[in-house]
């Protein structure tokens, strides 16, 4: 399966401000997952093009997009058990999330369809499936 985010996102590498865009990740990179602790990828797909996704907008500025299978870490305010939701999801039109970011949580201000984009599927070993995308360093999951 593997995560499905839009290839020119970046993604965080092993080592000191470390980035590479989804579409140079390579099987064998090191990227770091939503505890900071080295994953290592063991797929890295093709590019897709896929006729609809989501930007995500959180509450730091940071625009994210991906597809509709992608799956991001939240608690919810309601209830304090650490789960997922995808985009599309009526879950995510009905209440406002909040993303672990190490001790800082971010707030979905925005979920917005797109209607095309080239996305590639990244899977890697941790025992979460995460790994951290964009600068700001958010979690992703699938």
């Amino acid at each position: 399966m593997g995560l499905a985010l839009d290839t020119e996102i970046p993604i965080k590498t092993k080592g000191r401000k470390k980035f590479k865009l989804a579409s140079e990740v390579e099987v064998g990179d090191l990227l770091l997952n939503s505890q900071g602790r080295q994953t290592l990828v063991l797929i890295a797909a093709e590019p897709e093009q896929k006729s609809s996704g989501y930007r995500i907008m959180f509450s730091n500025g940071e625009v994210v997009t991906c597809d509709e299978d992608q799956y991001w870490l939240f608690r919810d305010a309601e209830k304090p058990v650490q789960s997922s939701f995808m985009p599309g999801s009526d879950y995510v039109k009905r209440r406002l999330v909040a993303l672990k970011k190490a001790d800082e949580y971010l707030s979905v201000l925005s979920v917005t369809p797109v209607a095309e984009l080239t996305t590639r599927r990244i899977t890697v070993d941790s025992s979460d499936r995460s790994y951290l995308v964009s600068r700001t360093r958010i979690p992703s999951s699938c």
